[in-house]
């Protein structure tokens, strides 16, 4: 139970190093007399610099290589996450999402499939095409970035790689042998 704009919300804190900032539209209210109320919400840390890049790294495989292709766009290091619903009733997924972000936007794009019944009531119906939602946000972030210098996300001090010996469990460094 969550709308578009939360879910926008909740992500772009992983694409802002950890800071969320609440969704608003307006800034501030000016007066006539002059007086100037401010209505930009407070950022809050909600979580470490190197969760947020983390996070942010495995999701950009997202739209690379993974379920949300769609949302990929050329040129934009672009990181997302897509999902489904599912009917009890029948086959097929009634809801379908794609959440993404660059460092300067993030996007939740949702479809929803419903069907009009005798009574002029709407059923959810499953969608026939579950990837409207990952064109939507292409076609959006791609529009709104058109002109702008968007950088890459970027590695912070806090996040170190390291190789790690194939199979081992709990994590090992390779040893001279391997």
């Amino acid at each position: 139970n969550v709308t578009p704009l939360q879910l926008a919300g909740a992500y772009r804190a992983f694409g802002n190093e950890g800071i969320y900032n609440e969704p608003y539209a307006v800034t501030k209210v000016e007066f006539p007399d002059g007086e100037v109320v401010d209505l930009t919400p407070k950022s809050e840390t909600v979580m470490s610099d190197y969760t947020a890049y983390m996070v942010t790294d495995m999701l950009k495989s997202v739209v690379t290589s993974g379920t949300g292709t769609g949302a990929n766009v050329s040129g934009l290091d672009v990181a997302g996450k897509t999902g489904t619903t599912n009917l009890q009733e029948e086959p097929g997924s009634p809801d379908a999402w794609l959440a993404g972000y660059t460092t300067n936007f993030t996007i939740a794009a949702w479809t929803g499939g419903y069907v009009k019944e005798e009574d002029d009531s709407l059923k959810r119906a499953a969608l026939p095409d579950t990837k409207i939602s990952q064109r939507l946000f292409k076609h959006a972030m791609t529009k709104i970035s058109e002109g702008l210098d968007t950088p890459n996300f970027t590695k912070p001090e806090s996040v170190v790689e390291a190789k790690v010996e194939k199979g081992s469990n709990p994590a090992a460094k390779p040893s001279e042998y391997t």
